[in-house]
């Protein structure tokens, strides 16, 4: 994380749940979600993943610029073909099944509806008792790293040494990163028949209830 210039603050972590939260992360089949405001929620939220079954979804154009034997092993595919989307959550079944979980960013920048992909594994894939455990990262703090060029310190880091690093002669931003165990079941039953046009922002708006205190 110091590479990006960014310190995540889990404002859960003096909770009395938190470890038991945190467990079931790292243990449970089912999948994570986050916003995705920035490029900083991947990184946070692997530096608190601890297992090995971990896959993520992509964009279409990123996995198949991936080496095929990597891509298989560590991500998903968001494509949105008829076929190639029903391989692609036959495999997410297949995974969380088996004991595996998925990251997905569900709401992209700028949009107020849950994406069809999630839509579609909450339907489909997803049991009643299957994790879905949610991460929230503030806003304003991403806004403050998108201003601060992040990547420039990595590639300064690539090109120059790993002493060039700029990222390290700045002071690093705070990423105020909310989080909340939640279950499958609770999803599904906030759509229970609700018209499927309607489906995507209802869940987006549920999302946002979660963390309002977090903006």
């Amino acid at each position: 994380m110091t590479d990006l210039g960014v310190v995540p603050k889990f404002l859960q972590e003096d909770n009395p749940g938190f470890p038991d939260m945190r467990h079931r992360l790292n243990t449970e089949p089912g999948i994570v979600i986050c916003n995705h405001p920035s490029a900083s929620e991947t990184p946070i939220i692997l530096s608190v993943l601890e297992r090995e079954d971990l896959k993520v979804m992509v964009a279409s154009e990123l996995y198949d610029s991936l080496p095929p034997d990597i891509a298989q092993k560590y991500f998903f595919s968001a494509s949105t073909g008829p076929k190639s989307l029903k391989a692609t959550i036959d495999g997410i079944d297949a995974h969380i099944k088996s004991g595996g979980v998925l990251l997905i960013y569900p709401q992209l920048k700028r949009h107020d509806s849950f994406q069809g992909t999630f839509r579609k594994i909450l339907r489909e894939t997803l049991k009643p008792e299957d994790m879905v455990y949610c991460f929230n990262v503030n806003t304003a703090d991403t806004q403050r790293l998108s201003g601060s060029y992040p990547w420039a310190g990595i590639g300064s880091e690539l090109f120059l040494g790993p002493t060039a690093n700029i990222n390290k002669l700045r002071d690093p931003i705070t990423i105020r990163t909310e989080e909340k165990y939640t279950q499958a079941g609770e999803w599904q039953s906030t759509v229970a028949g609700v018209p499927k046009d309607d489906v995507g922002v209802v869940l987006a708006e549920k999302y946002a209830r979660m963390f309002a205190s977090n903006k």
